[in-house]
């Protein structure tokens, strides 16, 4: 079963034999998100402009113990544990993700951006940020009815940045980051 989401619609849908779906989408919709059970979700951009049927392939990403997840949407102000506007519905997507997985528990692993220099100690403050940021997506999933057994924050300062030497912003950016690893 896939759960589907456009707009303000949803759908529960079953694949062929074959694995695939096919489903109207208004033209007012621009994405689509895909649940599935034991998988990350994906979400794709729709251009109606073709005016074509569109075929579309997507492979989600098996949510299982170990794997995770970087959601590049969930950005942070530099120096702050104030996720951007545009963070939150992402948020509120990985909130969706663990209402159709209710077996799955998951840690939230915040991130700080730190190029060029030495990782940070834990006494730091920048380690305390990536603490703060982790703990800022799980006090928002609780807001959105999440049980907080079911999740917990963890910091990483900048001992895991995707850009190690980032001069651009919108690589800093990137490492300032939230990834979700399932843990059970």
């Amino acid at each position: 079963m896939i759960l589907v989401f456009y707009g303000e619609e949803s759908d529960t849908l079953k694949t062929d034999k074959n694995g695939n779906l096919s489903f109207t989408v208004p033209d007012s919709v621009k994405t689509i998100d895909f649940f599935v059970k034991d998988h990350f979700f994906s979400t794709i951009d729709v251009d109606k402009k073709t005016g074509k049927d569109l075929k579309i392939e997507i492979k989600l990403k098996k949510a299982i113990v170990g794997n995770k997840a970087i959601f590049e949407n969930i950005s942070f102000y530099g120096d702050q544990a104030v996720m951007y506007r545009s963070s939150y519905a992402v948020c509120d997507k990985i909130a969706r993700f663990m209402k159709y997985n209710p077996h799955r528990s998951i840690e939230i692993a915040g991130h700080i951006n730190g190029p060029n220099m030495p990782a940070v100690s834990i006494d730091s403050k920048e380690y305390k940020l990536s603490v703060q940021r982790a703990e800022t997506v799980c006090n928002y999933l609780a807001e959105k009815g999440i049980s907080k057994e079911r999740f917990i924050s963890k910091g990483y300062g900048n001992w895991e940045m995707l850009y190690p030497n980032a001069i651009k912003e919108d690589d800093q950016q990137k490492n300032r980051r939230v990834e979700v690893r399932i843990i059970k």
